[in-house]
């Protein structure tokens, strides 16, 4: 069984922000993977909620992306879970 977190990711040397999907195994603790959504502007990227799939299989990862100096836009990814 897996537990998932969020985070945000500093994506140096522009100090902009990424955001960070991290599995861990419940039973031991130890990180199973991780993955960064970066948007294709490199501009601040931040997570806002996460989902699990309930019949397995996916995680689910929405935020929030600036797209260019005036405009934002939402972002979401699908992780396979294994």
């Amino acid at each position: 069984t897996e537990i998932y977190t969020l985070s945000l990711h500093d994506a140096l040397p522009i100090s902009q922000t990424d955001y960070a999907t991290v599995a861990y195994q419940i039973s031991n603790g130890s990180r199973l993977w991780v993955s960064r959504f970066n948007s294709l502007n490199e501009f601040t990227d931040q997570a806002n909620a996460l989902a699990v799939n309930p019949k397995g299989g996916a995680v689910y990862v929405t935020g929030f992306s600036i797209v260019s100096l005036s405009q934002g836009d939402y972002g979401t990814v699908a992780y396979g879970t294994g």
